[in-house]
């Protein structure tokens, strides 16, 4: 009996591994995609088919994301307050996403300040509108999201395997339709699911909390593996053939792209426990690394200019490292010195308001 409570604590915790091995996996494609895109300039054929590969490659990391976000979203405890879920994503997600915002503004505007006012200003419109036109895009498509998920979850959170196929069939039907639009001169104005640009990152989130279930017999998963490897080969070829609007964001070959790498990833986590404790301990901070990354990066080519020139095919490999330790220790030190306390202060506050 001790045995089998052992073994049940040891899959608990490789459970939760997996899931920090894939957001780590993640963030480290976000780099990368914005590290390849700044030191490196393919030149031959060979090169190009390495680019093109890669690229779509990495491009799954925000449909990860996506996928992981509405996993935990969706599930959230019955028994939580409503309230009580609100208060945890204003301290979890909005204090840091506002703090790294109001940073990032600092930034942008270096030197001219001008006066407090003005910086005021600048703030609020990029908490508005200017960010996202950024990197900071992910967090103004995802919170929305995130806070809507109390009444997406009785839609989505437990999807009969019927109910999927449907949802599955019509999203890659309109995917399809809408990525064939979108890269000749096809009309076509319908929606699906949520009107707006990334209807396939919104269709992520929704099946987070049944994509293993779904996927869980083995002929699944193989099917699915075939479908990412044609996925890739059709995106290279749409690359090649320049029809790459919305490749990486709405069409089909994203989908089986994402999924694909999400179950691989878990496998692979399988064989990488040794790495529990480093990753557990970056995989909290993710979000800030995200949102850090892109001034190092830009700070890292003012400071060496001949990494913006034509490179070797790896040259991004030690950007992207640089780039991650950077914005690591980084944000761990916003964190200690800003976030932390803000999130101390606004428990605080709403704990005086509950007692009051």
């Amino acid at each position: 009996m001790p045995r089998t409570h052992g073994t049940h604590t040891i899959q608990h915790k490789q459970r939760i591994f997996d899931y920090d091995f894939m957001r780590f996996v993640a963030i480290c494609f976000v780099l990368a995609i914005h590290a390849s895109c700044l030191t490196y300039i393919a030149t031959t054929p060979v090169q190009w088919a390495y680019t093109y590969t890669m690229r779509n490659i990495l491009f799954t990391c925000n449909g990860l994301f996506f996928l992981l976000a509405g996993k935990f979203a969706l599930t959230r405890q019955a028994d939580e307050h409503i309230s009580t879920f609100y208060m945890k994503k204003v301290s979890g997600l909005l204090i840091p996403f506002a703090i790294l915002a109001l940073l990032r503004t600092l930034y942008n505007l270096f030197p001219n300040y001008e006066t407090a006012a003005h910086v005021g200003k600048e703030f609020l419109l990029a908490l508005l509108a200017e960010l996202n036109h950024s990197e900071y895009w992910f967090m103004f498509t995802l919170i929305p999201l995130i806070f809507a998920a109390p009444f997406l979850a009785p839609a989505f959170k437990q999807l009969s395997r019927e109910k999927m196929n449907w949802l599955f069939a019509l999203t890659i039907i309109w995917l399809a339709i809408h990525f064939v639009s979108s890269n000749t001169t096809l009309p076509f104005e319908w929606t699906w699911i949520f009107p707006g640009k990334y209807v396939s990152f919104f269709f992520l989130f929704c099946i987070g909390p049944s994509v293993e279930q779904y996927f869980e017999n083995k002929r699944a998963r193989w099917i699915l593996y075939f479908c990412g490897l044609a996925a890739l080969i059709a995106c290279v070829i749409c690359n090649y053939t320049a029809h790459t609007e919305q490749l990486n964001d709405n069409s089909p070959m994203h989908i089986a792209l994402v999924l694909c790498m999400f179950f691989l990833l878990k496998n692979i986590s399988h064989f990488l426990v040794f790495m529990r404790k480093p990753i557990e301990f970056v995989a909290p901070y993710v979000i800030y690394i995200y949102l850090i990354h892109m001034p190092i990066e830009y700070e890292l080519l003012r400071a060496f200019p001949q990494l913006e020139q034509p490179n070797s095919f790896f040259i991004f490999i030690p950007f992207t490292l640089i780039t991650l330790i950077g914005s690591f220790v980084l944000g761990l030190v916003v964190h200690t010195l800003l976030i932390k306390p803000s999130q101390k202060l606004f428990l605080f506050l709403c704990s005086r308001r509950k007692r009051t």
